[in-house]
């Protein structure tokens, strides 16, 4: 087992560069909604907008 500890930091390493991807990711999407109601559109289609509109 000694011979393959590189494996699994390796390993370790993969995941946490997957995870901090999906995090980015998700902050952006919501840094992004955030901005879509502020200009009055909501993501939401069954909820209107401060504008009353929604996105097609």
């Amino acid at each position: 087992m000694q011979q393959f500890w590189h494996v699994f930091i390796a390993y370790a390493v993969a995941w946490g560069l997957v995870f901090g991807w999906a995090v980015a990711i998700f902050r952006r999407m919501g840094r992004v909604e955030a901005r879509l109601r502020e200009a009055g559109l909501d993501t939401d289609p069954d909820a209107k907008g401060a504008a009353g509109r929604t996105l097609p």
